[in-house]
């Protein structure tokens, strides 16, 4: 049930940079890629064995785009190079592109990336549901 993954400080291994990109594809795209969805994961699977430094990528839904990248860079120009990658391989399936970009090197972070909280959040919830278990046991 559970897996454990270590969460490095990407600062403090010489990365200064962590980007969210979000892509929409054309609809040219999207015809494509339910015609051809085994080619394009393929391709998808071999771009990402290329480029290690991109941590998560997925299919999702929101600000009016489809997918969803978390990349981290040594730098700027690491980043562009990237970014110039991703344009060259799948620019012709894009619409738009959009990245949020966050320094490591900041001074103000109200929450490091981490999952110590989301574990306090489970547990406690756990606990509430066995309360409310055995209180609907105790009066049914």
């Amino acid at each position: 049930m559970l897996k454990y993954t270590v969460i490095p400080n990407f600062g403090k291994l010489g990365f200064e940079i962590i980007a969210i990109s979000f892509y929409s594809w054309t609809p040219r795209a999207t015809s494509k890629l339910s015609e051809n969805q085994e080619a394009i994961l393929n391709k998808l699977s071999a771009f990402l064995s290329k480029h290690k430094n991109i941590v998560f990528t997925s299919n999702g839904r929101g600000f009016r785009m489809e997918r969803v990248m978390i990349s981290v860079h040594e730098s700027y120009a690491d980043y562009t190079e990237l970014m110039n990658a991703v344009n060259m391989q799948w620019g012709s399936y894009l619409d738009q592109t959009r990245s949020f970009i966050i320094s490591t090197q900041v001074d103000i972070i109200g929450r490091h990336l981490g999952f110590e909280y989301l574990a306090e959040y489970i547990v406690e919830k756990l606990k509430m549901t066995r309360l409310f278990q055995r209180i609907h046991d105790t009066i049914t």
